[in-house]
């Protein structure tokens, strides 16, 4: 509680420093935030600005109490005091977002159905929110970032944003914002990556978002708490269905017998969102000499092997290659180590 009060209390810091001081009864009026704790000038109100003054000098900081607070979080219960974030902070005045999420354990299926998912949606301009975390989070971000559209994605944080978990996302977090992205977080700036501070963001990225869309969730996956939020806030959920004897979608599979909804595939996302069906646009992509090495060898002399492959190009180099081209959805690999153009 003493945690959340000071939140509160810094909150109100920031609002006053920027504003004339209102009244409680105003802000209670004008937010209609009366379960909010009341909200005070604190003793310490000068510590606070200066250490609201030194946030400020990199992040871009925003009380509650201020009228470009994230209307979609004022509508969640217990909505976070305040919000850190890097990047564009008008991408939140989109509507149009969906949430991905789902295990970071997710196996190559899953992971090539996250970016794909993500790549066509952020194509047509529905900005897809998601916590960063490996496994489907960072392939939902990625195919975000590989669209042709700047403002695509939001990274949620469980962390503060000095302190970018998991570290190797370091250049995926550099890349969001590179492409206008938007980093997001509810702890101070140095707050270390605590086990509880993921579930706690969960709700947030429910909350921003139109629609939930879980992929390969097990049996405990945080995923779960996710699409609770969701359901709680009343959003729709969309799972991926899968094998009844793999573990990794004991959680998917519960949630449809439960009543969540099914997406069998990027088809559907035009009966998620409509206005896609009517948004086509022509997507260009960029290769790299090797990438594109090896799709013509296969476009021009058709299926080729594994070890025919390799005679091209430096095996180790061949791997990477080929699971490019298959998540760009450019080739297919087919039985007997087998690989052609889509």
């Amino acid at each position: 509680m003493r945690i959340r009060e000071n939140q509160y209390k810094q909150a109100y810091a920031l609002y006053i420093s920027r504003q004339k001081l209102k009244t409680r009864k105003e802000l209670l009026e004008k937010y209609n935030t009366s379960n909010i704790l009341e909200a005070s000038k604190p003793e310490n109100y000068q510590e606070l600005l200066d250490l609201i003054l030194k946030w400020s000098e990199k992040f871009n900081i925003v009380s509650i109490f201020e009228d470009n607070y994230p209307k979609s979080l004022r509508m969640i219960s217990d909505p976070p005091p305040i919000l850190f974030s890097l990047g564009d902070y008008s991408i939140l005045d989109n509507s149009n977002c969906c949430a991905i999420v789902g295990s970071r354990n997710a196996d190559y299926l899953g992971l090539n159905i996250a970016r794909k998912i993500a790549k066509s949606l952020a194509n047509s301009n529905v900005k897809i929110i998601s916590g960063l975390a490996l496994g489907v989070d960072t392939m939902a971000h990625r195919g975000a970032v590989d669209s042709f559209l700047n403002q695509t994605t939001v990274a949620v944080l469980g962390s503060g944003l000095n302190n970018i978990y998991p570290s190797r996302n370091n250049s995926l977090a550099k890349q969001i914002l590179e492409k206008n992205g938007l980093l997001l977080s509810q702890f101070e700036p140095d707050e270390k990556p605590l086990p509880y501070n993921f579930l706690n963001r969960n709700r947030l990225i429910a909350g921003l978002s139109k629609n939930v869309i879980i992929i390969q969730a097990g049996a405990k996956s945080g995923s779960l708490v996710t699409a609770r939020y969701g359901l709680e806030q009343e959003k729709d959920i969309w799972v991926i269905p899968g094998d009844i004897t793999n573990s990794r979608y004991k959680g998917s599979n519960l949630l449809i017998q439960q009543g969540a909804n099914m997406l069998l595939g990027v088809e559907d996302l035009n009966f998620i969102y409509p206005e896609l069906e009517n948004k086509k646009e022509e997507v260009k992509i960029s290769l790299s000499s090797d990438q594109r090495k090896i799709y013509n060898v296969l476009k021009q002399e058709g299926q080729q092997s594994f070890i025919r492959l390799s005679k091209k190009i430096d095996i180790q180099i061949l791997n990477r290659v080929l699971m490019e081209l298959e998540l760009e959805g450019l080739i297919v690999s087919l039985p007997g180590n087998l690989y052609c153009v889509k």
